[in-house]
């Protein structure tokens, strides 16, 4: 039928069980590197990967590069630092929203 959704063909068993590594699976991207000209590789590359594998992902994500280091490779960048911390609470949230209570097993 036209419209349906695929998951219209699968048993409704089968629809239930993991279909990937990531599956039930909070997830929130961290991405460094040398310079700025990459930070579209976690929209563009990453998240649609995740995606693919079931992992539910938070909506933000950080991306750092080398100037938010300092020489002993600790963020010295109190903005990422933030972004961070925030990024981290929100993956936990989503975690207990959604797979704690038992909602998506």
């Amino acid at each position: 039928m036209a419209g349906q959704r695929w998951q219209d063909d699968t048993p409704a068993r089968s629809r239930r069980q993991p279909h990937g590594p990531f599956e039930n699976t909070a997830v929130g991207f961290i991405a460094t590197s040398a310079t700025p000209h990459h930070y579209l590789t976690i929209d563009q590359e990453l998240r649609p990967l995740f995606a693919f594998f079931g992992a539910q992902t938070v909506g933000g994500s950080v991306y750092a590069t080398d100037s938010h280091f300092d020489e002993s490779r600790e963020v010295s960048n109190a903005k990422i630092r933030d972004r961070l911390t925030t990024l981290a609470r929100a993956t936990v949230e989503l975690y207990l929203r959604r797979f704690a209570t038992g909602r998506y097993r």
